[in-house]
């Protein structure tokens, strides 16, 4: 029966009984092939059955046989004034005799069966009201159907425009990318028997982490390591400037807590006080490789780690992040290693995401674990998703390298 349900596909029950349900006579909708698909609520009244009990079946299930012949020529009928009286069987297992006219709409029979009682009548022009309102009703729907398409066109129209939109978006963030991988270069650098490992994993297409390696020469070199607030487009631009400015501050190079002073001044200068929330964890150090010390300065950063294979000594000891406050002090630490030493350098991320999310109470032995494994490899490699932006470098002794 579900073909003759897709008659009705834009006519909902809602809208029926508020056009017929309080109509005085019953009234059966019907398909071509006499399958009801609608009674109202007088049908129910009238023949005493629940109104499911009617739908699907055919109008001559409810009548006496003997009124068959009468349907069939109703039905066949042009004539729609005239009424056939019908017996209709009702569920008291008795019989009542009802007046029926009919009339077509469309594909659909609408049968309008009442009482022959003068108090009870179906005027013509209830009739007439039916139909003008299942026309008016049409009407509508056709109407929103052409709504409906204009606002489709539309959609397709918006959903373009946003597909070149994202599409030179993409390409943007793309060259920027290639931009960024030019100015925070993960790769292998020997500097006086120093080996120095960087790995970059930014969240998005472009990140906020910058770090870089100097040779201060005379068996000096400076590691920086930076990690802005935010992440994405504006970290990115935020780690340029911090990129500028590290690069201008070269005279400062061998005094860490100097080196970020003077970045935090320029830093304030540049944003002010209108930008609160942005700010650069940073930390900076000076690997002396003739003393076998390390001098360093924390500007909120997680700290970097020297360990070897049973110890971790960390370098945590902090200052406020660059840009936080206007007027703040940074101070300067100093701590020895070793030959057989290791050093880690790195942002948060790598300490949240790296570290901590792989281990609970992680303990020093899974640490320096981790830390001898090509660990930022291993994420890209499963698809993991980034929630943040991952930077380190390890620093290791090499007795047998030469410059």
């Amino acid at each position: 029966m579900s073909h003759t349900f897709n008659i009705l596909e834009n006519i909902t029950c809602s809208d029926l009984n508020s056009i017929i349900d309080n109509i005085r006579a019953a009234i059966f909708i019907t398909d071509k092939k006499e399958y009801i698909i609608y009674a109202n609520k007088t049908c129910t009244k009238y023949l005493k059955h629940t109104i499911d009990t009617f739908i699907g079946k055919k109008i001559k299930d409810f009548l006496i046989s003997e009124d068959h012949i009468k349907l069939k020529s109703l039905m066949n009928s042009n004539d729609d004034k005239n009424y056939w009286e019908l017996n209709f069987k009702t569920g008291n297992d008795d019989y009542v005799l009802l007046n029926c006219y009919k009339f077509f709409k469309g594909d659909l029979i609408f049968l309008i069966a009442r009482y022959n009682d003068p108090r009870i009548t179906l005027l013509q022009d209830e009739l007439m009201l039916i139909n003008n309102q299942m026309t008016n009703l049409n009407r509508e729907i056709e109407k929103k159907n052409k709504q409906l398409m204009v606002l489709n066109d539309k959609l397709e129209q918006q959903k373009y425009h946003l597909y070149i939109k994202n599409k030179v978006l993409n390409n943007q963030l793309s060259m920027a990318k290639k931009i960024q991988q030019h100015l925070v270069k993960k790769e292998t650098l020997n500097l006086y028997n120093l080996i120095f490992k960087m790995d970059y994993i930014p969240a998005y297409h472009i990140g906020g982490d910058y770090f870089d390696v100097v040779d201060l020469k005379n068996g000096k070199v400076g590691v920086f390591m930076s990690d802005v607030s935010g992440h994405g487009i504006s970290a990115a631009l935020i780690m340029a400037i911090i990129k500028t400015i590290f690069s201008k501050q070269k005279n400062y190079y061998e005094n860490p807590s100097k080196l970020f002073f003077y970045m935090n001044k320029e830093f304030n200068e540049i944003f002010g006080e209108s930008f609160d929330e942005i700010y650069c964890a940073a930390f900076y150090c000076v690997i002396d490789t003739v003393n076998m010390k390390i001098k360093y300065c924390n500007a909120g950063n997680p700290g970097a780690y020297i360990f070897d294979k049973k110890t971790i000594t960390k370098m945590d000891k902090g200052n406020f992040p660059i840009g936080m406050f206007k007027f703040s002090e940074y101070k300067n630490n100093q701590i020895a290693f070793s030959p057989k030493d290791k050093i880690a350098f790195f942002t948060d991320g790598y300490e949240e995401i790296v570290l901590h999310s792989k281990y609970e109470n992680i303990d020093n032995e899974s640490v320096i674990k981790i830390l001898n494994e090509n660990c930022l490899t291993k994420i890209v490699n499963s698809n993991k998703k980034i929630r943040d932006d991952i930077s380190i470098i390890v620093v290791e002794y090499n007795t047998h390298c030469k410059n």
